[in-house]
């Protein structure tokens, strides 16, 4: 009786895995949804649309995403927003910190709400109006009319939809609040629980921003010195 046998080698398995792998990985599906992050049926039917062009299936990805993101976020606005981040930029003698609330913890944590913050502290801070103005207080209407840092064509309303069109929950633009110190003074900051720093933004849940200005030395002691400013500014939130 004559048997015949097959023998396959694991290793040739894993080398064809391997090579379909490292196809899929440089493959225009892969780059354009590690890019923008969206699912991979929507980059899917981007480049079916546009024969795997991939600038014009991203450009395609965003505006949809912000069309969507506005038509959710008139859904989703009645919805509680409890969670959230607080973002903090310094930069020279100027100082913003920003509220961006969400739904969830989850959401908190995901990169594109963290990017959000970011975006919306920095462009808060490059669009100050009067830079001589110790303080300024900024509500969420006012907020969300401001052009971004990167893109003057978009305020910060437009990136938020396509924010919301993304992560799918409720994100509102809380408040902000500018400081500038004076030539005598000094700005200090500090963000409890920093996350993620990968961005040109302190977050957390806990920020505080100071205004102060040295007292001059009685020369009794060597100690330094310094007095608070009534520039004390404290967003604790999220218990």
């Amino acid at each position: 009786m004559l048997v015949c046998r097959r023998f396959l080698h694991t290793s040739t398995t894993r080398l064809a895995q391997s090579a379909v792998a490292s196809n899929s990985s440089s493959s225009p599906l892969s780059v354009l949804r590690k890019k923008t992050g969206y699912s991979l049926s929507h980059c899917r039917t981007a480049l079916q649309q546009f024969n795997d062009n991939l600038e014009q299936a991203e450009a395609w990805l965003h505006q949809r995403a912000q069309t969507e993101g506005w038509s959710r976020a008139t859904k989703l606005q009645s919805r509680a927003a409890s969670q959230g981040l607080v973002g903090l930029v310094t930069k020279g003698t100027s100082a913003a910190m920003v509220e961006i609330n969400c739904e969830t913890d989850f959401v908190a944590k995901n990169d594109k709400f963290q990017q959000l913050v970011s975006q919306v502290a920095n462009s808060l801070l490059i669009n100050q109006k009067d830079q001589t103005k110790e303080k300024t207080f900024i509500d969420k209407d006012a907020l969300a009319s401001l052009p971004t840092a990167d893109d003057q064509s978009k305020t910060l309303a437009d990136i938020t939809a396509l924010c919301i069109g993304s992560v799918g929950e409720n994100v509102v633009l809380r408040r902000g609040v500018v400081l500038n110190a004076k030539p005598s003074q000094f700005l200090a900051s500090y963000c409890h629980g920093q996350i993620n720093t990968s961005y040109a933004c302190q977050m957390g849940k806990y920020a505080s921003l100071v205004n102060y200005s040295p007292i001059q030395s009685t020369g009794e002691n060597t100690e330094v010195n310094c007095q608070l400013k009534n520039h004390e500014i404290k967003l604790i939130i999220f218990d």
